[in-house]
């Protein structure tokens, strides 16, 4: 049972019983509640104190509101102190703490949403901006059989990242290929020499016979630039190989250790080849091991609030029966659930061997309310995707 204390000051006599005797009257004294007295005698430690041991949730909600008034503190400032004092074995400080987390994460939505710019997600081809709203947070697959183009759209992908936004950072995972062959491809892309050359300067620029010595200093300029490129955007941009690590957890473990150098940038991850990905965990089939990467990645992407780009492989069945849709992807059914937006390249017309017209269709978009097909040009010695001018017709 709570014993009601309350507390009637004396202005100018130090014993009721000369304040009765003077002719005052008790009861004419003002009354004040053990709150209210802490709080007039600034007992800041019994304030919280008295706070700790209150079961009325209610009226502990209005304590806090009180306190917070007069100690101009914030509400979890508050509610961490009480916490130190709480004995309970369920404590209703918590209980509170979890009523104000409500609040704080419409708080940080509201800041997050009047932040953010024209687009929803991160600017790259223009035809994403347009009818993706930018390269939102979620996982991200790109599908195709074999040599369509995947790692190049990832490429050109990253490279559009870096060249539109600015406090980006890009961790890129290539399990497909070595780093030395990615590392080719990215400079290829920058610098507009076919992959082989850029890999092998000495004979296919310094001493090929077929180049003019202008052709040969201008080919190496390209390759200089392309590589000064590349090393002016370190702080933005992480490549990595199966060399490194080639399992979820090894890129979780990557993304924690580089924590620090994206702090304050926009994340991008991108897994190249998803279906390569292991975990360090036993799986006992392939399918089994594809839904705990791709349900890890999803988590990935939620936790860091990023876009997470992962080329995925297609089955052989559907590449001898046409199949362009995301069910044509291996071990499908976690794919399809996990993925936030599904694009799948399909090539269209070879106009020759250094170049083809292809399509990257959007098959699944939970990101915006585009389904169609976006025009894009292919050029696999560059490893470069090019988006095409959009008509009507081309988008559909």
């Amino acid at each position: 049972m709570d014993i009601e204390v309350i507390f009637a000051l004396l202005e100018e006599y130090n014993d009721p019983g000369d304040y009765v005797i003077a002719g005052k009257k008790l009861q004419d004294l003002k009354v004040l509640s053990l709150w209210d007295y802490l709080k007039l005698t600034s007992q800041k430690r019994n304030l919280f104190i008295y706070l700790a041991t209150q079961d009325d949730l209610v009226k502990k909600e209005k304590l806090v509101a009180d306190l917070t008034k007069y100690l101009h503190a914030t509400k979890q400032t508050i509610l961490d102190e009480a916490k130190k004092y709480e004995k309970t074995p369920v404590s209703t400080i918590e209980a509170l703490q979890e009523k104000e987390s409500l609040i704080e994460t419409i708080n940080i939505y509201e800041k997050w949403a009047w932040s953010r710019g024209q687009l929803l997600g991160l600017s790259s081809y223009k035809c994403f901006d347009t009818y993706l709203d930018g390269l939102q947070n979620g996982m991200i697959l790109v599908s195709s059989p074999p040599n369509q183009g995947k790692s190049a759209l990832c490429i050109s992908l990253a490279l559009e990242i870096l060249k539109k936004n600015r406090d980006v950072y890009i961790v890129y995972l290539t399990i497909d290929d070595s780093i030395l062959i990615t590392l080719s491809r990215f400079l290829a892309n920058i610098s507009g020499l076919p992959i082989n050359t850029v890999a092998n300067p000495k004979f296919k620029i310094m001493q090929n016979p077929t180049l003019t010595d202008e052709q040969k200093k201008s080919y190496m300029m390209k390759r200089e630039e392309a590589l000064e490129y590349l090393r002016d955007k370190v702080s933005l941009f992480n490549l990595k190989d199966a060399t490194h690590g080639y399992t979820i957890e090894y890129l979780q473990r990557l993304l924690e250790t580089t924590k620090s150098l994206f702090r304050d940038k926009s994340l991008v991850i991108v897994v190249d080849n998803l279906h390569k990905l292991r975990s360090e965990r036993y799986a006992r089939s392939d399918k089994i091991m594809v839904d705990l990467v791709s349900n890890n990645l999803k988590l990935l992407s939620s936790l860091y609030q990023c876009p997470l780009i992962a080329t995925a492989e297609v089955t052989k069945q559907s590449i001898q029966m046409g199949d362009t849709s995301a069910a044509a992807m291996k071990e499908t059914v976690s794919l399809q659930y996990d993925a936030n937006l599904i694009l799948t390249i399909v090539t269209k017309q070879v106009i020759h061997n250094r170049l083809k017209l292809v399509d990257v269709v959007v098959n699944k978009n939970k990101l915006s309310t585009f389904i169609g097909k976006l025009p894009f040009r292919f050029s696999p010695e560059l490893s470069k995707m090019e988006e095409e001018d959009l008509t009507e017709e081309s988008i559909q």
